[in-house]
């Protein structure tokens, strides 16, 4: 994610923090965090992550449903993505738990990485 992203008036960023003080971790601390920009009727998801102690907890999901709500408030009903398909099987996983998918292709990012660039609709 990148500081003039964030800066911007298109973007909607969603950051989920742990409350609990756990042994050894600060008592508030970021675990997740996403970003949605927007441009006209347009929207992508431009970056999101989970703390890899805190995935397996909901988290993503949790993150998703802030940015839907964040898309119905831009009045957008479908949503761009990119992500690297063959590294990241749980967000793709999770992408189409939570969205039916309109399109999908595939680009070459690099001699050995795919991305997955998907149209998903609500």
């Amino acid at each position: 994610m990148y500081l003039d992203d964030i800066k911007s008036a298109n973007t909607d960023v969603i950051g989920l923090f742990n409350v609990g003080g756990e042994r050894g971790h600060p008592a508030r601390r970021l675990v997740g965090v996403a970003s949605l920009g927007v441009v006209l009727d347009e929207a992508s998801i431009t970056s999101m992550c989970v703390s890899p102690e805190a995935r397996g907890q909901g988290l993503g999901e949790a993150l998703m449903v802030g940015l839907m709500r964040a898309l119905a408030a831009h009045a957008s009903e479908s949503i761009c993505l990119e992500v690297r398909a063959e590294s990241n099987a749980p967000a793709v996983a999770l992408y189409r738990k939570v969205w039916s998918v309109l399109s999908c292709g595939r680009s070459r990012m690099s001699a050995n990485s795919c991305a997955c660039s998907c149209v998903y609709i609500m």
